[in-house]
């Protein structure tokens, strides 16, 4: 079996066992059906297998140093037996991979086997991709990196100031915040910047690591990393801060602030669920969004806070001015203070905003009853929705 000379773009999902073979022969065999296809440009690979080891992975990088035209490469070695030593077989061949434009890079679930010595060198192939404008990384739950990684991280950005994408997954990696201090201020370097997701989620920060804590951090770091994406142009955002305590109202007003220097977004997600967040910082929020005139798709996750009608209110009102608004996702399950008021704002927002094709309103656990779902309902038979659940 040979592979076309003009095969341009591979995608490779990796199972236990599967026409190539056991895993790691079966990477093997991929390598020596792909190392003669020329001008091969995309490669993703998806290694989530717990057989898949550093065997596995040295094949991938004997197909790596075949692939110098390679521009867009994403590796997932998501829950797989990956170590450092695959980290450093990539190392190997990265540097070389001289036209690559876009990188994935997802290690999430290696847990223990990935360490500080690994990612450091990996990190630091990384820096000569000057071509390089859209980078992924996701390191969530490998428990055993600590600061040095996330310092790397820091170094690595300050490299590759033409990156247009950035995607960080770090959940449950120990980092101080002088640590978070320097990676945030890596953001305002990175003017080019358009499409930025950033994953706090449940981050350990000095604390036990069995005990699966939410964010301890200082409101402090919040804001800093807010406000240092300022200086990027932005049309894509997704911050996840769900369950952190201390995030609260004025972490809310500078993601107002960001949002008023930011006039070319296009899609919001904001997760902020089970936060500190009440009305007043929701009001800032709403405040900011009718600074967003381009806003096609938002999702805010609110679930659990303790805000009521008077900020629901509000953010209907900004809402109502968004003319390009077409996908809206907005969860305030457990906000025992919403009542039918609010209910009625949302039926004559999707009334009026005809915009908005794409609905999703979950309001589980709040006060809102039967007459006000009655008339949300209503409203889903008057229009006809692209999609509609509440």
């Amino acid at each position: 079996m040979c592979a076309p000379a003009t095969l341009a773009d591979v995608t490779v999902y990796m199972t236990k066992y599967d026409m190539l073979g056991e895993v790691n022969e079966g990477a093997k065999n991929l390598t020596e059906l792909l190392v003669n296809v020329p001008f091969l440009s995309r490669l993703f690979m998806i290694l989530n297998v717990e057989d898949f080891d550093d065997q596995g992975s040295s094949a991938v990088a004997r197909l790596l140093q075949k692939c110098r035209t390679l521009s867009q490469l994403k590796l997932r070695f998501d829950r797989s037996s990956a170590t450092d030593t695959t980290l450093l077989l990539l190392v190997g061949v990265l540097p070389g991979l001289s036209y690559l434009k876009e990188v994935e890079l997802s290690f999430s679930g290696v847990e223990s086997q990935i360490k500080d010595h690994g990612t450091i060198a990996l990190l630091q192939s990384l820096r000569s991709l000057r071509q390089l404008r859209m980078l992924s990384i996701n390191l969530s739950n490998c428990f055993s990196l600590t600061d040095a990684t996330g310092i790397e991280i820091s170094l690595l950005l300050n490299h590759l100031q033409g990156l247009s994408s950035l995607r960080l997954y770090i959940e449950q990696v120990e980092l101080k915040e002088a640590t978070l201090l320097q990676l945030s201020k890596s953001l305002s370097g990175l003017k080019q910047l358009k499409d930025f997701l950033l994953n706090l989620n449940k981050f350990s920060i000095s604390s036990s690591l069995i005990n699966f804590r939410a964010i301890d951090l200082s409101e402090d770091i919040y804001c800093c990393f807010i406000q240092d994406l300022s200086s990027a142009s932005l049309s894509e955002i997704t911050l996840c801060f769900a369950d952190s305590p201390d995030f609260g109202n004025r972490a809310a007003k500078c993601f107002a602030d960001l949002l008023r220097s930011q006039p070319l977004l296009e899609k919001i997600c904001l997760l902020i669920r089970q936060t500190a967040v009440t009305d007043e910082g929701l009001i800032e929020i709403a405040s900011g969004l009718s600074n967003v005139p381009k806003l096609k798709d938002l999702h805010l996750s609110l679930g659990g806070l303790k805000i009521s009608d008077e900020s629901v209110k509000r953010l209907n009102q900004s809402l109502l001015t968004l003319e390009n608004l077409y996908s809206m996702n907005l969860d305030i399950s457990f906000c025992k203070d919403v009542t039918d008021q609010a209910g009625a704002t949302f039926a004559e927002l999707l009334r009026v905003r005809t915009n908005i094709n794409k609905v999703s309103l979950s309001y589980l656990g709040t006060s809102i009853r039967n007459q006000a779902r009655d008339n949300l309902r209503k409203v889903s038979t008057e229009r006809h929705f692209e999609e509609f659940r509440i």
